[in-house]
């Protein structure tokens, strides 16, 4: 189809990622197949290429993403009208997990 793009597996995995974490009472099945889908192919592409990942991560292991990078990233989803039913101090175990 003329014009159409393929959007970017990472690209909708970010997009994916906060909703169990701010939006636990919205339909969770597609987002959570969308998030699966992108680890087993992320996961895929590092075996082929032969970059190392922890294969088994603890949902407390430290993060790349600074605290406050997070807020910063909330705050223009909130700016876009992001439905939050969560503060982000609530929300980020269920974000890291």
């Amino acid at each position: 189809m003329s014009g159409s793009h393929t959007p970017c597996p990472v690209a909708v995995m970010d997009a994916a990622a906060p909703r169990p974490a701010f939006a636990p009472s919205q339909p969770q099945y597609a987002v959570r197949m969308a998030l699966r889908a992108g680890f087993v192919r992320l996961r895929d592409l590092a075996d082929i290429r032969g970059i190392g990942y922890d294969r088994d991560p603890r949902p407390d292991d430290p993060l790349l993403l600074a605290y406050e990078d997070f807020l910063q990233g909330l705050a223009r989803m909130s700016g876009q009208g992001y439905r939050m039913e969560r503060t982000p101090e609530q929300a980020r175990p269920h974000f890291r997990g």
